[in-house]
């Protein structure tokens, strides 16, 4: 099973951001990890072609601004050639059901995880989606 080419981590939470991003390059899952604390920032280096498509997504919902849902909207607006394959994931502390319902409606979305990451969350997401 091959690791990653590239993981995006989109949450404004800068401790989370730490944490979770050395939890990545421990699991050894990716070759890399771009990390934004702004939901538009990451969007508008996607629309840019400045970066690469990373194959994973994780997805803050709650943030200043723009929350996880919104940057679902405007990245279902990005098309194929801005999406990639790239599988999002909602990484989030959030228990509600109504946001897991809300998430499923958008067909980009392949689902929640409850923070915090763990290697194994990550390395049964790599499996899921790329064995």
């Amino acid at each position: 099973m091959r690791p990653f080419n590239k993981i995006m981590l989109i949450d404004d939470d800068p401790a989370d951001n730490d944490y979770h991003k050395i939890i990545i390059e421990d699991a050894k899952v990716a070759e890399s990890v771009e990390v934004f604390r702004d939901p538009e920032e990451a969007l508008a280096k996607l629309k840019s072609g400045q970066t690469s498509v990373p194959e994973l997504i994780l997805l803050d919902i709650n943030m200043p601004g723009m929350n996880g849902f919104q940057f679902m909207d405007e990245y279902a607006k990005l098309g194929d050639q801005h999406q990639g394959t790239a599988i999002v994931v909602m990484l989030t502390v959030s228990r509600n059901p109504d946001d897991e319902l809300r998430g499923r409606k958008s067909p980009y979305l392949s689902g929640f995880i409850h923070k915090p990451l763990t290697g194994e969350v990550l390395r049964d997401l790599l499996k899921e989606h790329f064995s």
